[in-house]
């Protein structure tokens, strides 16, 4: 019996397909790969959001108003305030641009070789941004400012990258 609108398609034997115009059809064992990493659509969702973003650039704010307090406390503030909204900025529009670079729409793309694309693009989006910010600020300790987000960049891309990689394919069959 074959419907493909509102119920469940059934072929010779046990697969179930998922049958509606606007999703994807798969036999059952790829769907079952869906909901088996649906946590991981849960963290990359929070990844995305402005809540994820506005978080994560509290903290390099704040890094850098100690970083450069030396400045005095008008500089740091600025450079503090400069540094977390970039910083938030970066992380809810880096995850965009990452999802363009790994190949969003295009499926031949995807894989490793986008999740390398979106490492590297994401990482160079990144720290053109924040050189052009600080430069532009006139910020005296800038590799003290960026030294310590470099690490938990590289890691936010990376595991960002890869998470596209397991969250892209999932539906494919």
């Amino acid at each position: 019996m074959l419907n493909t609108f509102d119920h469940l398609m059934t072929f010779q034997g046990p697969q179930t397909v998922i049958a509606r115009p606007t999703e994807v059809v798969a036999p059952a064992p790829c769907a079952k790969k869906v909901h088996k990493h649906k946590h991981l659509h849960v963290v990359r969702h929070m990844m995305d959001s402005w809540l994820g973003a506005v978080l994560g650039g509290g903290v390099y704010g704040a890094w850098a108003v100690w970083a450069n307090w030396s400045q005095g406390a008008t500089m740091a503030l600025t450079i503090g305030a400069a540094h977390w909204l970039t910083s938030a900025l970066l992380t809810f529009f880096g995850t965009l641009a990452m999802r363009q670079f790994y190949g969003r729409g295009q499926p031949q793309m995807w894989g490793w070789a986008g999740s390398l694309r979106a490492f590297a693009g994401g990482l160079c989006l990144t720290y053109a941004s924040l050189f052009a910010v600080h430069g532009a600020l006139g910020t005296q300790h800038l590799l003290l400012t960026l030294a310590p987000g470099i690490v938990p960049n590289i890691l936010f891309c990376a595991s960002y990258a890869l998470l596209l990689k397991r969250t892209m394919t999932a539906v494919t069959p």
